[in-house]
């Protein structure tokens, strides 16, 4: 479970990396999935490889399903959770976001509670890292305490077809200068609000960053 003064951290900033981890097993687990997952769809932009955890959703068999399922569903993740939502929780989406060395997307400033159709927008995101994630390799980014108004603020559509997403929070919305880099070791993991102002910028690194959120 978390801490107190995680807890507290969550509650203020909106972002928080609990002192718990993924094992190393786990670790190893999901960076051969990863590989499984990114040879099935070699035609999905690995940036973008949605609802893993779903064999309907055309991104693998039941086995790749039933494995994108367990990592998201594991103790150690779904007790942090609670921590914040409470013991009724409901696995209703998940994502890999998978930045190539070199070429790896940028993801724009944005709102989760803006592309969730979810009501009401009670959930928390949990961002695992496979790979180290750092701004040298497009690590998320966020706005401490951006989510305290509870509010989905104005997004626009972007002419920037390579980014991840298709909107953009609007600049006038938020104080870039205030932006702090969520940094992740690979097993380490984040949990963030679903009014979190957050973004990341592309992968020019010469090294792999890949997550999977659920």
């Amino acid at each position: 479970m978390l801490t107190e003064n995680e807890i507290e951290t969550y509650s203020r900033d909106g972002l928080v990396v609990p002192h718990v981890r993924l094992d190393s097993v786990t670790q190893t687990h999901m960076r051969k999935a990863l590989e499984r997952l990114l040879a099935f769809r070699d035609d999905v932009a690995p940036e973008s490889l949605i609802c893993p955890h779903i064999a309907t959703s055309r991104l693998g068999g039941d086995d790749i399903s039933r494995e994108w399922f367990a990592f998201a569903t594991q103790p150690v993740v779904l007790d942090c959770v609670q921590s914040i939502l409470g013991p009724n929780l409901i696995l209703w989406g998940s994502q890999v976001f998978c930045k190539p060395a070199h070429t790896g997307r940028k993801v724009p400033w944005h709102q989760d509670g803006k592309y969730w159709p979810i009501r009401p927008l009670a959930t928390v995101s949990v961002w695992m890292a496979i790979d180290d994630a750092t701004p040298e390799n497009g690590c998320m980014n966020y706005i401490p305490g951006s989510h305290r108004t509870q509010r989905v603020y104005a997004h626009e559509t972007s002419a920037d077809e390579t980014m991840v997403l298709p909107e953009q929070l609007r600049r006038d919305e938020f104080d870039l200068s205030k932006a702090k880099a969520d940094t992740l070791d690979a097993g380490q993991f984040s949990l963030h609000d679903v009014y979190l102002i957050h973004g990341s910028e592309p992968n020019r690194s010469a090294r792999r960053r890949a997550g999977f959120v659920a």
